[in-house]
């Protein structure tokens, strides 16, 4: 799995990240297990690295966290934050970590404006009139 770097850009800022969608507009918000989770989705991993990750964060063993891990992916590639490799994660069973998404879309339109193309004279972020 990879996130696709044409599409989807974050930042970690003081344990949150913060994931923009630039296709859609829509940006996400994930901390703790989520947080660690991503990490470990940006730096290359594969789902036993996000599944190690989320353990450590959690405390709860690798077992305990796979199914739960397996959810937040399918989550993730359903949003269109990851592109798998192989075809989706394991199917999720019931689980013990809370692996939240918030999704945010209140400046979506903001977001997937085109600035070079889409302004007038008055600049970033006036859109030029229909």
């Amino acid at each position: 799995m990879h996130i696709p770097a044409d599409r989807v850009v974050s930042e970690v800022i003081d344990g949150e990240v913060v994931a923009i969608d630039l296709e859609s507009g829509r940006y996400y918000s994930l901390e703790g297990a989520a947080a660690r989770a991503w990490e470990a989705i940006h730096a290359g991993g594969d789902m036993d690295a996000v599944v190690a990750a989320v353990a450590a964060e959690s405390g709860i063993g690798a077992d305990e966290v796979r199914p739960d891990v397996a959810a937040f992916l399918a989550e993730l590639q359903a949003e269109g934050l990851i592109l798998a490799a192989n075809g989706l994660p394991p199917a999720a069973g019931p689980g013990r970590v809370a692996l939240v998404l918030n999704r945010y879309t209140d400046m979506q339109d903001l977001i997937v404006i085109d600035p070079i193309h889409e302004v007038d004279e008055t600049g970033w972020p006036n859109r030029r009139p229909e």
